[in-house]
């Protein structure tokens, strides 16, 4: 382990631990909660993304970029072998919105130059993490990014947002509907431009129309397994779209 990854999970086990030991009677948040929060906003700190970046330093020109949320981040918690050789890159950062994520798509996929993006995005906007906004504006945040990558000759495995019934962070937000309605859109926007379309929604749906009870622990972002569960469909998606960037780039 470097020295540079030494300091880095130093300073996580830190910022995570210290607030729940020592508690917070203001917000009289449950220990849970509590671990919930720390670990949201370390992920919404600069230190996360200068770590992220660091990706790109290593010389080699990825050939796949993950671009999303936490949920796109995970990845890298789960399997981060995934991301060893630096040819696939990981530029989740939690807590962004679609307009984020565009304020920095060239700077973060398109600069890299890859093959591929895996788009990711949605969960948060829906959560309302970036203030009051419609599943049209949102679906046109993502069709931007997608556009500028094709734009580019980078290959789009489009994701759909994952099924949700409830937000931990947000317990009056009611997502059900607007999930359906953004899946559908891009669902058929992707049939339209011939994308590569990852249905995770499909894949870890139940009863109640959230993620099912075995693949997550807080109801919005998989667990161990449920990342394992949307492995295969992932790797076998990167596939489908590198045959299709082979086809196109002949």
């Amino acid at each position: 382990m470097t020295i540079a990854k030494i300091v880095r999970n130093l300073f996580v086990g830190l910022v995570v631990l210290i607030p729940i030991l020592w508690g917070n009677a203001k917000l009289r948040l449950p220990t849970t909660n509590r671990m919930q929060v720390a670990v949201a906003l370390l992920y919404l700190m600069p230190f996360q993304y200068v770590q992220s970046s660091m990706h790109y330093l290593d010389g080699k020109q990825p050939k796949v970029v993950f671009m999303g949320n936490s949920i796109t981040l995970g990845w890298e918690t789960y399997y981060p072998e995934l991301f060893d050789g630096g040819y696939w890159v990981n530029r989740g950062i939690a807590g962004q919105t679609t307009f984020q994520m565009l304020n920095r798509f060239e700077a973060d996929v398109l600069a890299a130059d890859p093959e591929i993006v895996v788009l990711m995005g949605g969960t948060n906007d829906i959560a309302g993490l970036g203030g009051s906004i419609t599943v049209d504006s949102i679906f046109i945040n993502i069709t931007q990014m997608v556009e500028l990558a094709l734009n580019r000759q980078v290959e789009v495995a489009l994701c759909s947002v994952l099924p949700a019934h409830e937000f931990y962070c947000c317990p009056d937000v009611r997502p059900i509907p607007k999930i359906a309605a953004l899946n559908a859109k891009l669902s058929n926007y992707a049939k339209r431009k011939k994308l590569v379309y990852i249905d995770y929604y499909s894949l870890l749906v139940d009863e109640r129309k959230g993620i099912g009870k075995d693949w997550t622990e807080d109801g919005v972002h998989p667990n161990r397994a449920g990342y394992a569960k949307m492995l295969p469909l992932t790797i076998a998606s990167i596939l489908k779209a590198y045959g299709k960037y082979a086809e196109n780039n002949k």
